[in-house]
């Protein structure tokens, strides 16, 4: 469970909202989630949407809201807005308080963040290419949107989000699907190119931007270790230098004084690869600088 669902402990971990990227790029939240955020009901948050319409220019409101749909607990359609910067900014101007303002600078970060991503993913997507491995598709749209990822690519963004999940002391699934919902997709499968990069624009700033998400009790077992090492291993292979198997394996053998990944049964053995991994694939990236 992420921070924003998980409110008693709201002011013991940092929160980060939860923005989605229209089809055009755009960073966008929902009434939804800003009514979990700042513990309003939904209801109350549409009102205020509304009443902000009234008094808004027609071609502002175009651009800036609009009304979706979710589905609630009991199974039934139910109205939502998406909102873009400008528009959150507009309508938390009427949120008071110093929680209301502890929310509106982390909704100012995340959209900071997320923008930066955007830029970042596009401008550099021809140098990162060869990071994501892409498989050409034969249609006529630009290749960057019809690519679509190989099994090494998708490989490595799951195996990333397990190194995420680790960092974060919380689940895989709540690290995936906090993606998925950002990209807008329900599976993993579903990424072409340009979403694989952003994907991983967004993973590289939940690792230098911990705690975005609540511990969970009990989810670090030895598993949690294993995923989290050999997500590494698949991560590597692929990160800018392609390395290969058989160099990886041979790199931490050596650093950990072991025949093979095989010896590796326990926590602290896992946790070790862990470390070794991680310096050898930061040493690899100040390198190619």
């Amino acid at each position: 469970m992420s921070n924003i669902e998980n409110q008693e402990i709201i002011e013991e971990v940092m929160v980060i909202p939860q923005l989605t990227i229209s089809e055009q790029g755009t960073p966008l939240t929902s009434s939804l989630d800003i009514a979990n955020v700042f513990g309003k009901e939904h209801f109350h948050v549409l009102r205020d949407i509304e009443n902000l319409l009234k008094e808004l220019p027609e071609d502002f409101n175009q651009s800036n809201f609009g009304l979706s749909s979710y589905i609630n607990q009991q199974n039934k359609e139910q109205p939502m807005y998406n909102l873009t910067r400008d528009a959150f900014t507009l309508l938390a101007m009427g949120f008071t308080g110093k929680k209301a303002l502890a929310f509106k600078l982390k909704y100012i970060e995340a959209f900071n963040a997320m923008e930066n991503i955007i830029k970042n993913t596009n401008s550099n997507f021809e140098q990162s290419q060869k990071y994501i491995e892409l498989e050409p598709d034969k249609d006529i749209l630009p290749r960057n949107f019809t690519s679509k990822l190989s099994e090494k690519g998708l490989k490595a963004i799951v195996g990333y989000m397990h190194f995420i999940a680790f960092l974060n002391n919380t689940t895989y699934e709540t690290i995936e699907n906090y993606c998925l919902k950002t990209l807008g997709i329900s599976s993993i499968n579903e990424c072409n190119g340009y979403m694989g990069n952003t994907l991983m624009s967004i993973l590289s700033f939940y690792q230098t931007n911990m705690f975005f998400f609540a511990p969970q009790e009990s989810c670090l077992d030895l598993d949690s270790y294993k995923n989290a090492f050999y997500g590494l291993i698949d991560y590597w292979k692929l990160y800018k230098t392609n390395r290969s198997q058989h160099y990886i394996e041979l790199y931490i053998c050596t650093k950990a004084d072991i025949q093979s990944l095989e010896q590796i049964q326990t926590k602290e053995q896992y946790l070790k690869g862990i470390f070794i991994l991680y310096k050898g694939i930061l040493k690899d990236s100040t390198h190619e600088k």
